[in-house]
């Protein structure tokens, strides 16, 4: 589905009808996706989240953390997002920034806990 289709509303309502599942769907580069992630990666461009993903997982620094939290925040004014992962206390391990910034939303929080991308409310 084209991701102009979806109204950021539309996509909220629905990340936030998805809790906790034994479900996972394998990625590239050894990552399993849950549910509401999957259905993310199925509906929204999220080729670039989880490329970072994949590779801010190979850093020795990120590496050594079980649980990683990457946030995505995007400012639509200049339609750039930066894209960071903390460990669980959070300490920012990495950063990057995207330009030409297109994902629907303001912000998206993925954790990555012992391979697993989830979101918060799949914990």
């Amino acid at each position: 589905m084209p991701l102009t289709t979806l109204a950021p509303a539309t996509i909220t309502e629905q990340l936030d009808s998805f809790g906790r599942s034994l479900i996972s769907h394998p990625y590239n580069g050894g990552l399993l996706l849950s549910e509401g992630v999957h259905w993310l990666a199925e509906n929204v461009d999220l080729r670039r989240v989880l490329g970072f993903i994949i590779e801010a997982r190979k850093l020795n620094r990120v590496k050594a953390e079980a649980f990683q939290v990457y946030v995505l925040i995007v400012n639509r004014k200049d339609r750039l997002a930066y894209l960071r992962v903390q460990d669980g206390d959070g300490e920012t391990l990495h950063g990057v920034n995207l330009p030409y910034a297109d994902f629907p939303l303001n912000e998206l929080t993925i954790w990555v806990i012992d391979g697993v991308a989830m979101l918060r409310n799949e914990y």
